[in-house]
Formats: C-alpha cells, structure tokens, sequence
C-alpha cells in the first residue's frame, strides 16, 4: 500500500492566492495530499490549533515569502500554543523574546513555518523576486514589508538560510519543490545526506563513577573516553565468550551514562527478542526529551520511513546521545542490516552520537571501509589474575572470612571466568541478619 505524503503550502493570500490552487494542481497526485490555509477555517478549534495539528503530521511544508505577511492570530490563540508546547522557547530560542501572547509580532503564516521548524518537519521555503507575479490589485505595504524582513531574518537566525530559493510563478516552485523534495528522500534513504558541521560539547563525568568490578579498568576508561568525546572512536564494540562478564560491564555503562547530566542515553538488549521496530521505538522513548518528531510520526503511520527518521532526528539535536545495543549476536538478520549499513556509518559521519554494541561477538566490518578508523574492538579476556579478585572481595563484597590463598583456589577452579567468579563470590559474601 503506498503511503500519502502530506503537503502543506503556506503563504500569504493578499499576494499568492492564486498560488495555492495552482501549486496545489501542479502538486496533488496519487501519493500526495496537498492542503493550504483555507482548507482549516471551518470546524471546531482555533485556526492556529487547526493548522498545528495538520503541519504536525506533514511530510513537507512549502512556505512562500513576499511582501504581505497576512493576519494575526488572537492572544487566545498564541497562549493555548504556547500552553501546548511549554519548549517553545528553550527549543527555538530566536524566538523566545517574540512569544508573548498579547504582543506577538507573528502571523498565521510566520507560525506555520516556525511550527514546522519546531516539528522538524522538512521546509521548503522560496523567497519571491521583485519579478514575481503577484495577485492582481496587489499593494505593496511598508510595515508588512518590514516584518517579512524581520522574518527572513529569523529564519536564517534558526538554520534556514541555505534553504530558500527564488521563484517566478506557481509551475516554477512545484518544480522546484519536487527536484528538492525527491533529492532529498533519494539522499535520507540512502544514508548519504552530507554530515552536519556543527561542534557538540560533550559532557565531563558530572558524577564519578562507583567502580566496583574485578578488572576491566581498561575497558571501562574506553568507554569514558567515548562518552565524553575525549577520544577520536565514536563507535565501540565489546564481545567475547558467555562467560567473560560482558553483561556485568554492559550494566555498569548503563549506569554510569544515565547518571551524567548532559548526555542522553538510550539501551536496548536483543536478548529479550525484540524485533528492529520494537528496539527503535524502545531508544526513541528514552531519547525522547531530545524530541524526535519525524520518527514518532513516521513510526505511527508504520512507515519504513522510521528507520531513515531516526538517524535524521538524531543528527538534528544538539545534545550528545549515546546508544547501548547488547546481545548484538541474537538480534535478527533485518537488525544486524541496518545496524552494519546505516546505524554504523551513520555514527561515524556525525558527531551528535556515541555507540556501544556488545555481544557474543561483534559486527563483521571490512578494515579499509571509511570508519573503521573510528571504532574500537575489545574482545573481553578472562580476568586470571587472582589480585583482582581478591581486591574485588574484600573491597566490593565485603569477604574477609576467606584469605587470599583461598580466594585464589576458586579463580583457579573457575579458571578466571567471570560470570562463575562473580556469582560464587556473591554466595561468600556475608549475608545481613
């Protein structure tokens, strides 16, 4: 069943009226569902809840800019929009001093576009030459000439500047729009779209770390190293046998990444079964405060889309997010796919995102591919060294009623293996009356 593509053309009527329901010809087929302003005026709700609600779940938004700014919402309105989206302001900054509800400078046109930012929902925005045809009777005004100026320059203020193009008339936008629109889900679904220049700062340890496993100082101060972006690997894979403790340490990442202040994180384990939509819905719920708009909508429609939204939300944030995947050995062979072609690679363009994959073993990558460089492969050693688990009993678990000569015997029985050596250590320990 092919899925429709939703349309939204926002621009003033004094002077593009005519444009809609041209564009919308030009642009209505059987994939796609075009819709404008008018289309929102009757029914119950506010207009601007109205329009929210469909540019909520548009695939593309086309925004026309002229000279004419068109009318503005009431107080009422501006102030249920601000109740129903309380970051507003925090996620699009350049507009906060503006979002005041009984001194709000925007028009319902302005708001469509800084709804669809908000939204992250893809904006095509084209800026009208002095040849471009306008309705007839049309008249230019200076105050609304002004505030389309303070508008295109809030647009390039979030990030909108490379993005608009000039136009003459309704045909040359819709051709316009389809080259770029369908260029850029050619580029998303390949996983080609170009790495974003932006320098995130990752986070120091907020809070130091409760080091409590034998060994594996190692290992861990790689992960720290990750996390903190101390390091040039940006993708780390831990694996070895069953019996090396990889779940231990996998749980000790997992605790010291949700204990930072500034970093997102996100866990799934394959062990559990879960298909490759389940995992990706279980990492966007725990990377939700970094909202991930286009994933969640796609997700709802049951859009192969989702996997491609994903990676893109991601690379829109500008948080550090970090991404634990473990039983990598046991997820199915449509997960290990997207893990090895587009997760992977997309991590290592971009430096928005840390990865962790642990397992039985790790994914099968070619030395000479691109990143390779940018991953770090540790396959877990037993922890032979009866030192460390004489420190790790006495300091972590408490055992003193057992010397060292016989902490020793029972590495040697176990012949180092951690997951045996943590739980026949966990039975000696003293047990609380």
């Amino acid at each position: 069943m092919q899925q429709t593509l939703r349309i939204f053309i926002s621009c003033a009527s004094s002077e593009f009226k005519s444009y809609r329901e041209d564009l919308r010809k030009h642009l209505t087929a059987s994939s796609l569902e075009v819709k404008i302003q008018e289309d929102f005026v009757s029914g119950p709700a506010t207009l601007l809840e109205k329009l929210d609600d469909y540019i909520t779940n548009c695939s593309a938004i086309i925004h026309l800019i002229g000279d004419s700014c068109g009318s503005r919402p009431k107080p009422a309105e501006v102030r249920a929009l601000l109740d129903r989206y309380q970051d507003l302001a925090s996620t699009l900054p350049e507009l906060a001093s503006k979002l005041i509800p009984d001194g709000c400078p925007f028009t319902y046109t302005q708001w469509e576009v800084f709804l669809a930012i908000y939204h992250r929902v893809q904006c095509f925005i084209y800026i009208a030459a002095e040849n471009s045809q306008r309705e007839p009777g049309w008249i230019k005004n200076p105050i609304e000439t002004e505030s389309q100026a303070a508008h295109i320059s809030l647009l390039k203020q979030l990030g909108n500047d490379r993005k608009t193009m000039c136009f003459e008339d309704p045909r040359d936008i819709a051709l316009k729009f389809l080259t770029s629109y369908v260029d850029r889900i050619y580029a998303l679904q390949a996983d080609i779209a170009k790495p974003t220049n932006r320098t995130l700062s990752w986070p120091k340890i907020s809070t130091q770390p409760n080091y409590n496993l034998a060994d594996r100082e190692t290992e861990f101060a790689t992960f720290v190293q990750l996390i903190t972006g101390t390091s040039d690997k940006k993708i780390y894979f831990v694996h070895g046998p069953s019996d090396r403790g990889k779940s231990v340490l996998i749980e000790k990442f997992v605790e010291v990444a949700r204990q930072q202040n500034d970093l997102y994180s996100a866990y799934a384990d394959f062990k559990t079964g879960l298909t490759l939509k389940e995992v990706l819905w279980r990492l966007g719920q725990e990377l939700s405060p970094l909202r991930l708009p286009w994933f969640e909508r796609e997700f709802k429609q049951n859009s192969e889309t989702m996997r491609v939204a994903f990676l893109d939300d991601l690379d829109h944030s500008e948080k550090p997010a970090l991404i634990i995947l473990d039983t990598y050995e046991q997820a199915n062979e449509e997960a290990q796919k997207w893990i090895v072609q587009h997760l992977i690679p997309h991590v290592a363009k971009r430096d928005s995102v840390r990865l962790v994959i642990a397992g039985q073993r790790a994914p099968e990558i070619e030395a000479t591919c691109s990143w390779a460089n940018l991953a770090v492969s540790w396959e877990l050693p037993p922890i032979n060294d009866p030192r460390h688990w004489c420190r790790y009993s006495k300091d972590v678990l408490g055992i003193t009623a057992y010397s060292d000569e016989q902490i020793k015997a029972v590495v040697d029985a176990a012949e180092g293996s951690p997951r045996v050596l943590y739980s026949l250590l966990d039975n000696l320990k003293p047990r609380r009356v």
